[in-house]
């Protein structure tokens, strides 16, 4: 078995808010739709702005997912992009790793 899935992105519509106390991600702009039809499932990790990092705990809505708060900044992050992809939990904010730099194989 391998440590993650077979997409870099699996999902980057649109921009997002992060409320940190919480680990809340809500829709900001785009036409965002989080749902299994488009692959967003609960484990995968959302990288925010390239600041930002977490686990998909739960898909609250097509517009709200809660994420795990370890490596959020000290505050909120609004208006900005994001990708969510299948890359090994073990990379998240680890400087050696970015969203573009895991290598799957897409089908």
């Amino acid at each position: 078995m391998t440590l993650w899935g077979n997409k870099d992105t699996v999902y980057s519509t649109g921009n997002v808010n992060v409320d940190v106390s919480t680990g809340v991600v809500t829709k900001e702009s785009g036409s965002i739709a989080w749902t299994s039809g488009n692959g967003v499932k609960v484990g995968q990790v959302i990288t925010v702005d390239g600041t930002a990092e977490g686990v998909i705990q739960s898909i609250d809505s097509a517009t709200q997912l809660t994420i795990t708060k370890e490596h959020l900044p000290a505050s909120d992050i609004s208006d900005k992009g994001y990708v969510i992809s299948e890359k090994p939990k073990s990379t998240l904010f680890d400087s050696k790793y970015s969203a573009g730099d895991i290598f799957g194989v897409d089908e």
